[in-house]
């Protein structure tokens, strides 16, 4: 995907609540460059369980499902970008006080 892409499709935006295919929600915190591949990843926190923090290359996290492969996927798209309205925020009560910080990402761009 060329830089151009990202900077201008609203698809891409880099923080905000995305759908996985598979049923769960993540917060995207930011993108990164990788030092040993000079790849683009992106850094996500799962909303669910323990909150824990991923990493996963920028194609992968964006690209576009095949359809042979998820014949059953109700979405287009890997993950896709929910309305934070429609978030239930209680799933942050049950985590340590320092993992509230990656909330207040959603509303400070």
């Amino acid at each position: 995907m060329e830089e151009k892409e990202f900077v201008h499709n609203p698809r891409y935006k880099t923080r905000g609540i995305y759908h996985h295919f598979e049923g769960e929600s993540y917060l995207l915190i930011d993108t990164a460059i990788n030092n040993d591949t000079g790849e683009r990843e992106v850094v996500y926190l799962a909303l669910y369980d323990d909150l824990q923090l991923h990493v996963r290359s920028y194609e992968k996290f964006f690209e576009e499902l095949d359809p042979v492969k998820y014949p059953d996927a109700k979405q287009k798209y890997r993950f896709e970008l929910l309305d934070v309205s429609d978030f239930d925020y209680n799933v942050f009560k049950k985590q340590p006080s320092h993992k509230y910080q990656y909330v207040g990402l959603l509303f400070n761009d």
